[in-house]
């Protein structure tokens, strides 16, 4: 009877260390994203975001290499259709 009582309260030590492990865990995981959130902060404070002018810049910039680039495509798929056209 004596070794039924002992395991018992090894069980309930046991089961008490376990929520300790748990409940360390869980505070780890939350210093762990406060962690991340912190960080992720400082680097976004180090991010440049362009300048107004600087944004306007380059809004005409991609605007005119996209437009250029697609009358081309469209020049050589014109020019192919013709020649299809003669060949057929």
């Amino acid at each position: 009877m004596g070794k039924e009582v002992n395991s018992k309260g090894v069980q309930k030590e046991e089961k008490k260390q376990k929520k300790r492990e748990e409940k360390q865990v869980k505070e780890s995981k939350i210093q762990q994203i406060i962690t991340y959130l912190k960080e992720a902060k400082e680097e976004l404070d180090k991010v440049i975001f362009p300048t107004p002018q600087e944004l306007k810049q380059g809004f005409i910039s991609v605007v005119s290499v996209v437009t250029v680039i697609t009358l081309f495509l469209a020049l050589v798929n014109f020019i192919m259709g013709k020649l299809v056209e003669i060949l057929l």
